[in-house]
């Protein structure tokens, strides 16, 4: 998997999980997912710094 495809991966997935944020039933899930999200914000970061 190129570099760019990954990161447009963890970009998909951080969306995903800030929209299951969104609608999760309790502050608990709420917070897992914004972190989940965070991890591939920050995974995706990363894959950009090494594309330049």
């Amino acid at each position: 998997m190129s570099t760019e495809m990954e990161m447009e991966f963890h970009e998909r997935r951080e969306a995903q999980e800030n929209a299951l944020a969104d609608s999760a039933a309790n502050n608990t899930a709420r917070k897992l997912h914004r972190e989940m999200a965070g991890r591939h914000r920050q995974e995706a970061r990363r894959k950009a710094i090494v594309e330049v």
